[in-house]
């Protein structure tokens, strides 16, 4: 009885699979660059100086009013720049609370009643950059206003 090697259509099919899976990965590393580059261009000119648009003292409190009201030391001589200037103190190296972790849980605790999360969809690209290039992230900043 004549029988077809199995060995020979099993490693053809592994071939074909191999090619089939190669192909695939290289059409999701072209999504997902034009995903990349589509993400850090929707809405970077929408509150491109970070804090400072969103916080402007009309549809929001200026961050110098909300450090106030929190009982924040005054930092209004120190801080020229929102919100690299507060990663002076707010860092691993300035030994307060980071940043980072600041802004996060200030914008996203209690989502139901989180104006930022409920008014402005919590979107981090009102407060992020991200090269489409690379897919590094970065904060935005501008002159503080207050």
């Amino acid at each position: 009885m004549n029988r077809p090697n199995t060995h020979i259509f099993l490693a053809a099919g592994l071939v074909a699979g191999v090619a089939l899976s190669l192909a695939g990965l290289q059409a999701t590393q072209a999504e997902t660059t034009t995903v990349a580059v589509q993400i850090s261009t929707d809405g970077e000119a929408t509150y491109a100086e970070g804090c400072a648009d969103c916080h402007d003292g009309a549809a929001v409190a200026t961050v110098g009013a909300l450090l106030e009201t929190l009982g924040h030391p005054d930092v209004s001589d120190d801080t020229e720049v929102l919100p690299a200037d507060c990663s002076d103190c707010h860092s691993e190296e300035g030994g307060m609370w980071l940043l980072s972790e600041v802004a996060h849980m200030s914008h996203y605790r209690e989502p139901a009643e989180n104006k930022f999360v409920q008014e402005f969809g919590g979107d981090c690209r009102h407060c992020h950059v991200m090269d489409g290039e690379t897919g590094e992230a970065g904060v935005k900043s501008g002159p503080k206003n207050w």
